[in-house]
């Protein structure tokens, strides 16, 4: 009982915190997108990739799916990756079952990772087009070759890995950071297939193989229309990626993981408590999971898999190339998820205390749902059952105080944006934290300007607030270009730039989360000089936050580049 009731407070938490993320935090640019294709999507228009690049799918049409139900609004498009989170904790319970032969120590791994961490819980309220879609597909396939490993005869295992891998690998190959292990123990798992059955043995793996392929199907057309830019835009190094294969496992031992296990804040990487609290709050929590994993690997030969995967994490993400990036944790979310698994399979593997031998028969009524045969425990002693339900009820208990402790720090900073744009949200916003975009975007069709420049980080938010009744493109790192066309082919289309008040740059940096001022890293002040200085006539249009130049003639981004010196 003091399991169930810890398990369901968890439950329970993580939809609090995340309605409440839901209904704090203003969309944008990047989420957005994903959101504009989920509309296009469910008009008729499908596509393979995120817009402007060569990778990332799958979670649009998720999102599409959900906006044909309940339309197109912000919350609906960022509440994808929390139903994705939900059914990932769901895999993970299942996982657990497989691995342990027990429900109750599944259903704790699957509360723990719906709830913890905090940077992974913040990024399950944030749409990026397919990061919730890699930890399904991931967890499956982990899933999947636990089955295999006692039963490499199983079809739907098979299936079920080759859909996955197929499918994540379609979202993106970020699913290497945790399928490496699963596929090279699946090639032992063939080899060793082969040598007990002997050709027939290939039968169901024949059967993964064309899931596999049925679900790379639209991967492999997209990417011939790319020429195979997959294969290399993902893991190419950008930026400081290029600090080589040892600085970005440094990156990600110092920043990132303690950000994931929930030691260090999103964004800002402050420890948690400072950083003495910090360090210990890693040290205890990467104690416990080694621990864990340790019993795991001994133990129970399925999750040994799972605890390499765990183990391997950190040297995989470090070879791909542009994971240089620690603010948000984006490229270790996967981990904790792995972790939680293998360590909570482990520790319920020890303090259930007794294994029935390999070859003993136990009675049918005391073989828990989902055990196998590979030594996994079949009943636990009445005995340790007190100490298994004070472990899971410690563990939800410092997995919820950790998250709500991040969390309170994060937006006790002032003028923070780690966690909420709320924080420190100025009038003109409280309340909901779109209500700026959707203003201006409602004010700019009623003042008739519906074709525009604006910066990227404005004109991606304002297109999904209109249903195409304004169109907004930014002036340069084009995601649409169809949008990009319209707006080209106006007879006039307005440049916007934040307002010229105090108020309205707070306003306007705030809800488009943006440093920038305007287009081309111009102002409005700037800009009007030019037009001036060409004998250009302009109106200007002041919508909220946010001002509408409008020359009295088109000016196009690469007549600006040529003209502004």
């Amino acid at each position: 009982m003091a399991t169930a009731v810890a398990v369901a407070v968890l439950v329970v938490l993580g939809v609090i915190l995340r309605m409440w993320l839901l209904a704090h935090d203003p969309i944008d640019a990047d989420q957005a997108v994903v959101g504009l294709m989920a509309q296009a999507i469910d008009r008729g228009h499908p596509m393979v990739f995120y817009w402007g690049q060569a990778y990332g799918g799958v979670e649009p049409y998720v999102t599409a799916a959900l906006i044909a139900v309940f339309g197109l609004h912000p919350w609906v498009v960022n509440a994808t990756p929390a139903l994705l989170a939900a059914i990932g904790s769901l895999v993970a319970w299942r996982l657990v079952r497989a691995l342990s032969g027990s429900s109750g120590a599944g259903a704790v791994a699957g509360a723990l990772i719906w709830v913890w961490s905090e940077a992974d819980l913040w990024s399950s309220t944030r749409e990026y087009g397919f990061r919730g879609v890699v930890l399904v597909c991931s967890l499956l396939v982990l899933l999947a070759v636990a089955h295999l490993v006692d039963d490499d005869r199983r079809v739907g295992s098979w299936i079920l890995l080759g859909a996955a891998a197929g499918l994540g690998w379609w979202a993106s190959p970020e699913i290497l950071y945790v399928a490496v292990p699963a596929l090279v123990a699946t090639v032992w798992i063939v080899v060793r297939a082969v040598r007990r059955h002997g050709a027939p043995a290939l039968r169901p793996v024949a059967a993964g193989v064309v899931a596999a392929g049925v679900a790379l199907a639209p991967w492999l057309v997209g990417s011939v229309h790319d020429h195979f830019a997959s294969l290399g835009e993902a893991t190419a190094g950008q930026g400081p990626g290029a600090m080589g294969y040892t600085g970005r496992l440094q990156v990600f031992l110092v920043h990132t993981l303690p950000m994931v296990f929930g030691a260090r804040l999103p964004v800002t990487g402050a420890w948690l408590g400072g950083r003495a609290v910090g360090i210990g709050v890693l040290a205890a929590t990467i104690t416990v999971l080694l621990a864990g994993m340790a019993v795991a690997a001994r133990r129970l030969p399925a999750a040994r898999v799972v605890v390499v995967a765990a183990v391997a994490y950190p040297f995989i993400e470090a070879a791909m190339g542009p994971t240089w990036y620690w603010r948000d944790g984006r490229y270790g979310m996967y981990l904790p998820a792995v972790a939680v698994v293998a360590a909570v399979a482990g520790w319920d593997r020890w303090l259930r205390g007794r294994r029935l031998p390999a070859t003993a028969a136990p009675p049918d009524h005391l073989v828990a749902d989902g055990a196998h045969d590979h030594g996994a425990v079949r009943a636990a002693p009445a005995e340790n059952r007190g100490w298994r339900a004070a472990a899971a009820v410690a563990g939800c208990a410092c997995a919820a105080a950790s998250v709500v402790a991040g969390i309170d720090a994060a937006t006790a900073v002032p003028g923070s944006t780690a966690l909420s744009g709320f924080a420190a949200a100025p009038a003109s916003i409280t309340g909901h934290p779109d209500a700026t975009a959707r203003s201006v975007a409602e004010d700019l069709v009623a003042q008739h300007v519906t074709r525009a420049y604006a910066d990227y980080w404005v004109a991606y938010d304002l297109d999904l607030f209109t249903g195409g009744r304004l169109v907004v493109t930014p002036a340069r790192f084009v995601r649409a270009p169809t949008l990009a066309a319209t707006v080209a082919r106006a007879h006039r289309s307005a440049w916007l730039f934040a307002g010229p008040s105090t108020a309205d740059v707070i306003a306007y940096k705030q809800q488009f989360q943006n440093p920038e001022l305007g287009p081309m890293g111009m102002d409005a002040s700037r800009f009007t000089t030019v037009l001036r200085a060409h004998g250009i006539a302009y109106r200007t249009v002041p919508v909220g936050a946010v001002v509408a130049i409008v020359p009295a003639t088109p000016v196009t981004p690469q007549w600006v580049v040529a003209n502004s010196g």
